[in-house]
């Protein structure tokens, strides 16, 4: 029951993502796909890069990516990602 909540929530992140690709006039140029990083105490549940995975492939957005995988230590990769956004807005 709890996958369904999972994959609906799962759903609305790659959907945002993909319009906001899709909405951006000037994608850089990767000569490489881009690996994808999960993390935060979202990703942690058994089977969630998987769950992800899937849905995100089949979302087809408009950046190549070599692979999805989790963060080496999730729930501080997202606070330091977090502090590093905060810092560079100063």
């Amino acid at each position: 029951m709890l996958g369904v909540y999972y994959d609906e929530m799962i759903q609305s992140l790659v959907q945002g993502i993909k319009q906001a690709f899709s909405n951006s006039r000037n994608l850089p140029k990767q000569k490489r796909p881009l690996p994808v990083i999960l993390s935060g105490g979202t990703a942690l549940p058994e089977g969630f890069r998987d769950r992800f995975e899937k849905i995100f492939k089949e979302a087809n957005l408009p950046i190549p990516t070599s692979e999805i995988r989790m963060a080496a230590d999730p729930l501080h990769t997202s606070a330091k990602g977090a502090l590093v956004a905060a810092l560079a807005d100063l």
